[in-house]
């Protein structure tokens, strides 16, 4: 595998795997402590950003964009993604799986998934097993074996109304429910979408109207099976890196642009919206209004006080004085006595 396509710096997502009681660091190059990867093993996580540190490469994660620190993803497990696919699970071939016991599922897919269009973005490779990740409308659904789901193949190959045995039976969703009551009268019919395994197809009758129906109920169309068992193919280690690359520059992308589209739209909207700007406007000299009244009003509080402490001042010097005489009054009276106690003797 090219090496420059292992080493390219891009946002990847794991299942968090490693060694036990390895380190997350802080930072790479500050003592600035570290948390135990114990605590997230088996969490889907992503990277952020990668660099060289001492010969070694390290990866600065996040879990649940919480930002958590530095790593060595050595035995972690990466999610390659692509863009969505279509799935049906082949309900007799289906078994439970450790990956989702890790993963913390509790759930009972084989009732969730049967007979559902199931959506399938990204792939991992575990103990030489490849499981496809789950969606079902963009909730995710766990990890499941390759070898238990049939790929949608998108066929749009027209065919005879001849093709079609008569009285076919026709149904309104892919799990063969609903069955369509009235007599079809097809007049070209053309096959959509076809699922090999389980033979069942998606048929277009008179450019119109959809309908799903087993293979078994068409006639001479194994050559067109044949012909498309080479778009199920396995794709190269090499084309998951770069779909997964691609895959993650479209979401940077999309990101920017719902930015941008928010930036312009709210410039816009204030452009073309007078009232709401002379709105805008008045509001902002009422606050200003407002804001020279609560100064003014502060600014009389302050003297207000500065008074308050100033009277207060001079009422002590004034009881201070007090005091004062009515101690020279009280020795006084003292000696007074004592005068007049002296002279009456």
């Amino acid at each position: 595998m090219s090496t420059k396509l292992i080493n390219y710096n891009y946002s990847k997502q794991y299942i968090l795997n490693e060694k036990e009681d390895s380190l997350i660091l802080k930072n790479l190059k500050e003592n600035t402590g570290y948390i135990n990867a114990d605590d997230y093993q088996w969490k889907i996580v992503t990277t952020v950003s990668k660099k060289l540190y001492k010969n070694e490469y390290y990866h600065l994660i996040q879990y649940d964009d919480q930002k958590l620190g530095w790593i060595q993803l050595e035995d972690s497990i990466q999610i390659f993604r692509f863009d969505p696919k279509t799935y049906k699970l082949i309900d007799t071939e289906y078994y439970s799986n450790d990956v989702n016991d890790k993963l913390g599922f509790d759930k009972d897919f084989l009732s969730a998934f049967s007979g559902k269009l199931l959506t399938v973005k990204s792939e991992i490779n575990y103990k030489n097993t490849t499981y496809y990740g789950v969606f079902i409308k963009n909730r995710f659904q766990g990890f499941h074996p390759a070898e238990i789901l049939d790929e949608a193949i998108d066929l749009n190959i027209e065919i005879l109304p001849s093709n079609i045995i008569e009285k076919s039976s026709m149904y309104v969703t892919s799990s063969l429910k609903n069955e369509i009551q009235e007599d079809l009268k097809i007049e070209s019919a053309k096959i959509v979408v076809l699922f090999s395994r389980l033979g069942i197809c998606k048929i277009q009758v008179n450019n119109k109207d959809m309908y799903w129906t087993e293979v078994s109920n068409l006639e001479d169309i194994e050559s067109i099976r044949l012909q498309h068992q080479d778009l199920q193919r396995e794709i190269t280690y090499d084309e998951k890196h770069l779909n997964d690359i691609f895959y993650s520059i479209n979401i940077e992308r999309n990101k920017t642009k719902q930015i941008l589209k928010t930036v312009l739209s709210d410039k816009e909207f204030l452009k073309g919206n007078n009232n709401f700007t002379e709105t805008l406007k008045n509001e902002n000299r009422e606050i200003n209004r407002l804001r020279k009244e609560l100064r003014l009003a502060e600014e009389r509080l302050k003297h207000q006080k500065e008074y308050n402490e100033r009277l207060t001042q001079q009422k002590n010097k004034y009881k201070d004085r007090m005091d004062l005489v009515e101690n020279k009054l009280k020795v006084l009276d003292e000696k007074y006595k004592n005068l007049k106690n002296k002279f009456n003797n």
